[in-house]
């Protein structure tokens, strides 16, 4: 196969596992985020982008908590997917959150998915209770409680813009 890349197209959701915690109250602006690939992305019939990719965010936005009224506030971006030493910038956004799928038996997953836009995202196990999301994919806590996000955590991450994978991981 001579195409020498796969598109994943604009809009394109990849599932990625935050590989440490985030707090709202902690977060600075412009830290960096490390996540990886959680489930193998597929576009054109091939595998583009494997489980375990490493993938980096950005702490686009941080506010702490200010007790009672006014919840915690994080948001990020993904701005980068690294394939071996190779770096892809990627601009993408999150739209979903969910607690660790290993933790939750796959249950619910489907459901997380199609229908928490703008919705509360309540697991089962209160890591993650009282977390909205915003349009703009800010992640803001209830009132008067920060955002934390353990490591584990599945962001569901929408692509804004194409981005052209290698296909040198084709089956």
């Amino acid at each position: 196969d001579r195409r020498g890349e796969v598109r994943l197209a604009e809009g394109a959701q990849i599932l990625v596992r935050l590989e440490q915690p985030l707090s709202s109250r902690t977060a600075r602006r412009e830290d960096q985020v490390e996540a990886t690939v959680f489930r193998p992305v597929r576009a054109e019939g091939v595998r583009a982008l494997p489980a375990g990719t490493r993938v980096r965010g950005v702490v686009r936005q941080a506010e702490p908590a200010q007790r009672p009224s006014k919840g915690g506030r994080l948001e990020l971006d993904f701005d980068a997917i690294y394939l071996d030493r190779t770096r892809l910038d990627l601009a993408g956004r999150v739209i979903a959150v969910e607690e660790d799928a290993d933790r939750e038996e796959k249950a619910g997953v489907g459901a997380v998915l199609g229908g928490v836009l703008g919705g509360i995202l309540g697991g089962r196990r209160g890591a993650l209770v009282g977390i909205l999301l915003g349009s703009t994919g800010a992640v803001v806590g209830s009132k008067g409680n920060d955002v934390e996000l353990p490591s584990g955590t599945i962001l569901t991450v929408r692509l804004d813009r194409p981005v052209g994978i290698p296909a040198t991981f084709e089956e």
